[in-house]
């Protein structure tokens, strides 16, 4: 009869186990649609992120031309140091949604906006990250290594991190910071 009772106590540990199991990945489940419905799901856009010394950020946006060559459109967008990383992942949500416009902003517009004569001048003492959309992927996080002519290339073939496409606001900040501090 004792056997009995413990086989019969062990099955109810184990239909509890398995019910709080269920229970635990269901509210998962639950917290990422609710997440879908409130953050805006990121669908297009290609950035480079530039940190100075004092963690200032200027953002360029990038869109194809009609021979499929990346140039900047509209203007570099700028915020400035001290910031929260939720304000971070807004202001690269934000400039991301500008990469659908075809307003190409010409070298000599954007050096102009940038303070710089060349690109070599611009980049000097920054850091850089790249982060675009790629379909079935999502937002790609890439770090980048600084030429001497101040060109910028990425530091492997790899991404160094990839986020869904309905990745919060928090969650851009905190990856570009914790790539910004590697």
């Amino acid at each position: 009869m004792r056997e009995y009772i413990i086989y019969i106590f062990i099955l109810i540990l184990i239909i509890v186990l398995i019910v709080t199991a269920y229970f635990l990945w269901a509210s998962g489940k639950k917290e990422q649609l609710l997440r879908k419905k409130t953050v805006s799901k990121i669908e297009y856009g290609s950035v480079s992120v530039f940190f100075d010394r004092r963690k200032n950020v200027i953002v360029i946006p990038y869109a194809k031309d009609k021979y499929g060559v990346g140039r900047a459109v509209e203007e570099p967008q700028f915020l400035f140091s001290p910031y929260k990383k939720d304000e971070l992942g807004n202001f690269i949500r934000k400039t991301l949604a500008m990469c659908n416009s075809e307003n190409f902003c010409s070298d000599v517009k954007l050096m102009k906006i940038l303070n710089s004569k060349n690109w070599r001048g611009f980049s000097k003492g920054k850091k850089s990250i790249s982060v675009y959309f790629k379909k079935n992927t999502g937002l790609v996080f890439n770090k980048t290594r600084r030429w001497s002519d101040g060109s910028y290339d990425f530091n492997s073939n790899k991404s160094n991190k990839v986020l869904s496409c309905y990745a919060d606001n928090n969650e851009i900040g905190q990856t570009l910071i914790s790539l910004l501090d590697r």
